[in-house]
């Protein structure tokens, strides 16, 4: 009988993590299909169907025993609002006056720069070009330290930009940037990575892309492409550059979700765990799902909140559980947070889940996680994430190069990373149905979603 009963309670033993494993994908399951569901239209920002998912999140986060930065369950106290201002233009129109024939695929480097609507330059460097390639090759040939740069692109290249660039239509109500009129091309923007790579931390140098319409064009001979490896400029006395147009400006609001896990002291340090849950809404006819960017990794930050909560021992950080939105307008949710009161001041670190749904299947035959640490201190977290092991989960920390430089700039761990916060982002890799109406949750990997979630609760749990 002894050996029976031992047999049974050895059996229920092994059942019990497969059972609490089934509990986690039906939860993660069901939560990225209700964020990537046509009712929230896109989780666009400041979208009705951003709102709701807010909403969706606050409640859950309640309604599972995590409490919010004031440290009880209201549900308006799970919101972190801010604004946002819309810029939206009417009619620009670009002149340039200068030399007769300024030619494509060369850049210029001008002693006198005049830009109406305030900007004024004593010099700057243009450079006119008319594909991508192109533009990479002035990574070494563009002008002396300081000067800003003007990148005058066709109408269709500039258009395409501008469909990466659409987070240069808004701003944090309180910055002062005019995006209507300077285009700031950030460095996290894989397209023009070279370029940015080069100059942006080096001399902080602003850029500005414009397009060349009709009118300028007459003033614009096309020339053959530029001989490989010359690094000469041509020096130009003098440019103007006219602005004109209409300019609309909309203020409006969104919020980040805030909940709380507190630690064995209110003194603490703290833990940072963040997932953008906003995404592109609705373009033309199509509704852009989001399901891994971002509601893979929304899902994952809200269980992971729910398991921390509710652990039998109270851990040694304070946590903060942060969804984050109007990341894919330029990361200005986290933006926002880093610098606001809600921002804890005795932070440790910082964790990030961005598009962790979609692994490859030819890589680690589909059951892995990327795992790249930025700053220096993040060996309190490396060392638990490196011990911890899930069966059927690999934690790839060498991450391919061009992952690791796209995935440095492109998400909410960078706002944390520039205070000198060390973090952790976590993600999957890009795919084909990368910001299109095709990302949708019957293509997310639940089973391996599952097992990041596992680990990183374990994971958290012996930091």
């Amino acid at each position: 009988m002894k050996t029976t009963l031992l047999y049974y309670a050895v059996l229920i033993a092994a059942l019990l993590p497969f059972r609490a494993s089934c509990q986690y994908k039906e939860e993660l399951k069901e939560i990225v299909y209700h964020l990537s569901s046509p009712e929230l239209r896109g989780r666009g920002t400041c979208d009705i169907g951003q709102k709701h998912a807010a909403g969706y999140i606050a409640n859950y986060f309640k309604n599972n025993g995590v409490q919010n930065f004031n440290r009880n369950y209201d549900s308006i106290d799970y919101m972190q609002h801010f604004s946002l201002i819309e810029f939206k233009q009417n009619t620009v129109v670009y002149t340039i006056i200068g030399e007769d024939s300024l030619k494509v695929n060369k850049a210029y480097a001008f002693k006198s720069v005049n830009q109406t609507r305030e900007f004024y330059f004593n010099s700057a460097t243009v450079v006119i070009t008319e594909s991508d390639r192109k533009l990479r090759n002035f990574a070494d040939t563009l002008s002396p330290k300081g000067n800003p740069i003007l990148v005058l692109l066709p109408d269709d290249l500039y258009y395409s930009y501008q469909s990466v660039l659409n987070n240069d239509n808004y701003v944090l109500k309180d910055s002062t940037l005019d995006a209507m009129f300077i285009k700031t091309i950030r460095p996290y923007l894989q397209t023009v990575n070279l370029l940015t790579e080069r100059f942006s931390h080096a001399d902080s140098r602003e850029f500005l892309l414009l397009s060349y319409n009709e009118i300028l064009e007459r003033n614009i001979a096309v020339e053959p492409e530029i001989q490989k490896g010359k690094k000469e400029l041509n020096f130009v006395n003098s440019l103007r550059l006219s602005v004109s147009g209409q300019l609309e400006r909309n203020v409006k609001e969104t919020e980040n979700v805030i909940s709380v896990v507190q630690g064995k002291s209110a003194d603490s340090p703290w833990l940072i765990v963040g997932a953008h849950y906003d995404h592109l809404g609705i373009r033309g006819k199509n509704i852009n799902h989001g399901a891994d960017d971002n509601a893979s990794g929304t899902a994952a930050l809200m269980v992971l909140a729910k398991n921390i909560a509710n652990l039998d021992e109270k851990l040694d950080y304070n946590l903060m559980f942060v969804a984050f939105s109007a990341e894919e307008l330029g990361l200005l949710g986290s933006n926002y947070f880093a610098d606001s009161k809600e921002m804890p001041k005795n932070v440790k670190g910082m964790i990030n889940m961005d598009m962790i749904g979609r692994p490859n299947p030819n890589k680690f035959n589909g059951k892995y996680v990327y795992v790249q640490f930025m700053g220096s201190g993040t060996k309190f977290m490396k060392k638990p994430m490196k011990s911890q092991k899930v069966e059927g989960l690999r934690t790839v920390k060498r991450v391919p190069l061009v992952s690791r430089i796209i995935y440095f700039f492109s998400s909410d761990h960078f706002n944390f990373y520039k205070k000198d916060i060390p973090a952790v982002v976590l993600y999957t890799g890009l795919h084909d149905d990368y910001h299109t109406s095709k990302d949708t949750p019957d293509k997310i990997e639940y089973d391996n979603l599952e097992n990041i979630v596992i680990w990183l609760t374990k994971s958290i749990e012996a930091m």
